[in-house]
């Protein structure tokens, strides 16, 4: 798709948009969330909480949850913050004033293990893999990279968790590390174009992929140009053509009746009424809150909130969601440690500026002493800096 055609999209979805927010006002239409009722939840997205995971606002107790990837079983503490997830828990709690859930499982993967090929620090970019990623003061970085993408250098070997726009086939990070030792195998989830079933070849994004050696079992069902798929293919590559080693589907697949919140990018848009989200189908109707305003179209972030039926979100809220740096990553727990002017909670050092805003009335910085119950609201700082805007005392 080229970018005219772009731009003339993303121009139509606001002149509909703006549209229907008429109509909207014109009918006096409701906004009611609702309640969640006794429906399991489903959750996908990046993980921006820890002492449990919080995933799209709800706190996950992970305690007793599965937790695997595209290798099989992990544990609890391989999940890690920025790291994109699809979790399954009981219904959700509001008792505690916040939404709570017990995890039943969670599966993480990244949307891509490999090569860099180059690094844009002024654009804050990269291209890995021959995909570009792009970096927002919200993309985690791993400890290891102190100073963000001026840690990483050409041909380093990395894994990025993210958010892909299948329109413009490039790729919003939410977390990168980098790989340590020799990498034989990359990785990587992307939209099927250019397909050549009789040669079995295709392409994500610029690269060409050949599933010759693969057994016709191996293959997705129904596989075919626009399927999101995962690959593992070896990194070393035959001329210009990658030798894929394994190809499953890499949809998200929320289960039947759950009550879902999905985070992603708009992957495709008939409406305001009609579009999908990751892949995501989702509905909206006259009682759907609309948070952040009416206008979005394809590629833009946003959380969906609603039930699942016939594999289809029907929307009770859609907010738009943002890069700009004030999204808030929350650590509950005991304090660890205390420094001057920070405090370790849930191994995550967290700086202590003035003007943080301590509840409930009457606590202060003279209260953070060790083992002290806290929840932190922090901002992510030069991508693994982590500086508190709230800490609130817990019993």
């Amino acid at each position: 798709m080229n970018s005219t055609h772009l731009i003339l999209q993303r121009a139509q979805a606001l002149l509909r948009n703006g549209l229907f927010a008429f109509i909207l006002a014109g009918c006096g239409g409701g906004v009611d969330s609702g309640g969640t009722g006794g429906a399991a939840t489903y959750a996908s997205g990046p993980i921006t909480g820890s002492g449990s995971i919080i995933v799209n606002g709800v706190r996950f107790d992970d305690s007793a949850a599965t937790v695997t990837d595209d290798d099989g079983g992990r544990t609890r503490s391989d999940l890690k913050l920025g790291m994109t997830v699809e979790v399954r828990g009981s219904a959700i709690d509001n008792s505690s004033g916040s939404p709570a859930s017990t995890a039943n499982s969670i599966t993480f993967n990244s949307e891509m293990v490999g090569k860099i090929d180059s690094l844009n620090v002024g654009a804050q970019s990269l291209v890995v893999f021959g995909q570009t990623v792009n970096v927002k003061t919200t993309t985690v970085f791993d400890d290891s990279l102190g100073n963000g993408l001026l840690s990483l250098a050409l041909n380093d070997v990395v894994e990025v968790y993210g958010l892909l726009d299948t329109i413009t086939a490039q790729y919003t990070a939410t977390r990168i590390e980098r790989k340590a030792g020799a990498t034989t195998q990359y990785r990587l989830r992307g939209r099927v174009s250019n397909l050549d079933g009789g040669a079995k070849e295709f392409n994500i994004g610029t690269e060409r992929i050949s599933y010759l050696s693969l057994a016709a079992a191996d293959v997705p069902a129904g596989f075919a140009n626009d399927m999101i798929v995962r690959i593992r293919v070896d990194s070393a590559r035959t001329g210009s053509v990658w030798t894929a080693t394994r190809l499953r589907d890499g949809a998200n697949r929320p289960d039947e009746q759950s009550h879902a919140r999905v985070e992603g990018l708009i992957s495709s848009f008939n409406s305001i009424t009609q579009f999908s989200v990751a892949g995501v189908p989702v509905t909206t109707s006259g009682s759907t809150a609309f948070l952040g305003g009416q206008l979005f179209g394809l590629g833009d972030r946003v959380e969906v909130e609603g039930t699942i039926t016939n594999g289809v979100l029907a929307a009770s809220k859609v907010e738009i969601e943002t890069d700009s740096g004030d999204q808030d990553f929350d650590f509950r727990g005991p304090i660890e440690a205390v420094g001057a002017q920070t405090i370790t909670v849930r191994s995550t050092t967290i700086s202590i500026p003035g003007g943080v805003e301590f509840r409930p009335i009457g606590k202060s910085a003279s209260d953070l002493v060790l083992g002290a119950n806290v929840e932190v609201k922090a901002t992510l700082v030069n991508g693994n800096q982590y500086q508190a805007t709230r800490i609130e005392f817990k019993n």
